[in-house]
């Protein structure tokens, strides 16, 4: 199993977020996000979305081995002129495992990522050539993967 987790077990983790699934569903439904459960064997669900710089991100909501609740997130952006990708990510943070607090904490950390523009805060990580340079440009921008474009929040 490439990239995958050898100890991953799938009962505990459907265990373990079985209580959140709803949450998490109605947020995802209302926000229009994808939602990729156990990417590669990982003790996480993700929010996939397009990001309006042209990129893509996720929200990460992931199992601790202590069996906290944690979120994180990225964005990405690929340039393939300079088989380079560029990343911004928002640091893991401890989240309550209610409904309430899960909602509240998803709608910030998502608006928030939605109003960052494309600069100096995405970090360089050149080196695609190998992965990239079999397609055209072209493919490369058709090429998987497609998430939706994210409802934002009504302003106030």
């Amino acid at each position: 199993m490439p990239n995958g987790n050898a100890d991953f077990d799938l009962a505990e983790m459907e265990r373990f977020f079985a209580p959140l699934a709803g949450a998490i569903g109605r947020f995802a439904e209302s926000r229009n996000l994808a939602i990729q459960k156990y990417y590669h064997e990982s003790p996480a669900w993700d929010l996939c979305f397009k990001h309006p710089i042209g990129g893509l991100g996720t929200i990460h909501l992931t199992r601790t081995p202590e069996g906290a609740l944690h979120l994180s997130a990225g964005v990405w952006k690929d340039v393939y002129e300079e088989f380079t990708r560029y990343i911004r990510r928002v640091a893991r943070q401890r989240v309550e495992k209610d409904e309430a607090s899960l909602t509240n904490e998803l709608t910030r950390l998502l608006d928030e990522i939605l109003t960052w523009p494309f600069d100096a805060q995405f970090t360089a990580h050149p080196g695609y050539e190998r992965e990239w340079s079999w397609l055209t440009k072209q493919q490369f921008e058709a090429s998987p993967p497609h998430f939706p474009e994210p409802v934002r929040s009504p302003r106030p």
